[in-house]
Parts: C-alpha cells; sequence; structure tokens
C-alpha cells in the first residue's frame, strides 16, 4: 500500500475516481497538518461510521482536520484559528 502521508508538495489527493483539495498549515502545536474538505471525509466514511475501505482509513489517518471546501480560500491564520477553536487546541 501506498504511504498516503508523504504528500510532500501535493495540492491535491484522488480517491474514487474524485479528485479532493489539500492544505498544508504551520500549526504550532502540532508542527505541520493536513487539511482537507468535509466532502472528502463523507466519502472516506460509511453511514455507520466506520471507514469505507482501508486505503480511506489510511489517508483519514494523514488528515487532521476537514473543513468546508469554500474555507480552504481562508489565510493560514484564519484556518489556524478555526481549527484551534474547533479542537480547542
Amino acid at each position: 500500500m501506498d504511504n498516503f502521508c508523504t504528500f510532500n508538495l501535493v495540492k491535491n489527493i484522488k480517491f474514487q475516481n474524485r479528485t479532493f483539495p489539500l492544505r498544508e498549515l504551520e500549526f504550532t502545536k502540532y508542527n505541520n497538518v493536513v487539511i482537507s474538505t468535509i466532502e472528502l471525509n463523507n466519502l472516506l466514511m460509511t453511514n455507520t461510521g466506520g471507514f469505507v475501505s482501508e486505503e480511506a482509513e489510511a489517508i483519514d489517518e494523514c488528515i487532521y482536520y476537514y473543513v468546508e471546501s469554500n474555507q480552504l480560500s481562508l489565510s493560514d491564520k484564519q484556518l489556524i484559528k478555526l481549527i484551534g477553536k474547533e479542537c480547542n487546541a
């Protein structure tokens, strides 16, 4: 299985023939973190809260947080504040 956590300069990820954006943030408390969209999260999970596949679980383990697609255009500072507030970081 590929190492899904090696994103480097990748700006998106493909899952089930769909492409989803990724964004890496320098999140002080946790170093750099990768975020993506809630839409990707919904595709990774079953209706009962499990993962649809091992690949889905591997992807999810590399993504720290999911946001609405329109929030990906926020500045780093705004995203860090939003995520920190939501996660009590």
